[in-house]
């Protein structure tokens, strides 16, 4: 073998490799191609379904919407008859709403007093309600001969605290 023999199965080989090469990068790019294909047809189906599956849904909800205007206006034209007819009007149910409102206020208003008046003084000494004129406050006497007792109970039923045993005292 001559080196122009040589030259010419070398250069042939260069040749053919370098044409598979081309060979597989265009087969590279053909099957991305085909796989962006491929998933651009099922996001174009699946956009599809959901397309059909949210127009079924608006029309389903506008036919329920059209009954319910329907129910709507048939209940309107009813109540429109029955007022004409009854001899009660709207000033006096707001009237009426109004004498209601303000009975719960002042009940509200005498409980608030009444739990206000059992906080400042909880024991009686009486059962019997008091009359208007008299004074549930109690007075000086009264509050401070109260609280000295339970000051001084409390004092004698708690023994002295420490970390460790209890003291002696």
């Amino acid at each position: 073998m001559t080196n122009e023999e040589f030259d010419r199965i070398k250069e042939a080989e260069k040749q053919r490799l370098r044409m598979k090469k081309r060979l597989r990068a265009l087969k590279k790019t053909s099957e991305r191609q085909q796989t962006t294909s491929s998933l651009v047809r099922k996001m174009k189906r699946t956009g599809a379904s959901l397309l059909r599956d949210t127009q079924s849904l608006v029309d389903s909800l506008s036919a329920e919407i059209a009954k319910s205007q329907a129910r709507l206006e048939v209940a309107v034209d009813e109540d429109a008859a029955t007022r004409s007819t009854d001899d009660v009007g709207e000033d006096d149910i707001a009237a009426y709403e109004r004498e209601q409102a303000e009975a719960e206020r002042e009940a509200r208003a005498r409980d608030l007093v009444r739990q206000f008046k059992e906080s400042v003084q909880p024991t009686r000494t009486s059962n019997t309600d008091p009359s208007p004129g008299e004074s549930d406050a109690p007075t000086g006497d009264e509050t401070s001969s109260s609280k000295k007792p339970a000051q001084d109970d409390s004092d004698d039923d708690l023994p002295d605290k420490t970390i460790g045993r209890m003291r002696e005292t």
